[in-house]
């Protein structure tokens, strides 16, 4: 588990402790799956708010994307630029 900016991605585990000790050993399973299952989250919740968003419209006509972004625009004094 790893995040930009985490203050706490720099613990270091001790590899010997980690052996002999089954309560060290315990705990940091048990944060590790801790962390996981937030991280998880975090990122479900993430996609489901980039999912609420409006989809992007698919037309590559220019002339179709010109007519969508002058509706309901007053276009009347155009005319007078000819």
């Amino acid at each position: 588990m790893q995040e930009s900016g985490n203050s706490f991605e720099n613990y270091i585990k001790d590899g010997k402790r980690f052996e002999s000790d089954s309560d060290y050993k315990q705990g940091w399973i048990a944060g590790e799956s801790e962390g996981k299952k937030l991280q998880a989250e975090a990122t479900a919740i993430g996609k489901g708010a980039a999912a609420s968003y409006p989809q992007k419209s698919t037309t590559t006509d220019l002339d179709e994307v010109a007519k969508d972004t002058l509706k309901g625009v007053d276009t009347s004094g155009l005319e007078n630029l000819k």
